[in-house]
């Protein structure tokens, strides 16, 4: 996931693993399928464990707001994090209890 017209200098990643990776791509060079083996460390910022089961979304927040620099994820867990770029963090964890009218207007 990546978002505007340059080359992209993030990648996030989501897994069956429940995790969500941030990796910086500006330190990747070579083939592609080395990225992202286990032993590459030099490429990832960040993970995080927010997830109790397998991520299978994941979106950025919209470009022309303050939350440009956030993404949100969604697991099968029915939990949706959001999190920011800029922080390294998340800010805001909703599960099927939450209304997701409140994350469309937390985005927008």
């Amino acid at each position: 996931m990546w978002g505007g017209h340059r080359r992209p200098q993030i990648l996030v990643t989501g897994s069956a693993d429940c995790t969500v990776r941030v990796w910086d791509l500006r330190y990747c060079s070579g083939n592609i399928q080395d990225w992202f083996t286990p032993n590459s460390t030099g490429s990832l910022l960040h993970t995080f464990y927010e997830h109790t089961a397998t991520v299978h979304t994941l979106s950025l927040g919209p470009s022309s707001t303050e939350m440009s620099s956030s993404f949100y994820s969604v697991g099968n867990d029915d939990a949706v994090v959001v999190y920011s770029l800029r922080k390294l963090d998340w800010y805001l964890i909703m599960d099927d209890s939450c209304l997701i009218d409140h994350l469309i207007v937390l985005l927008y």
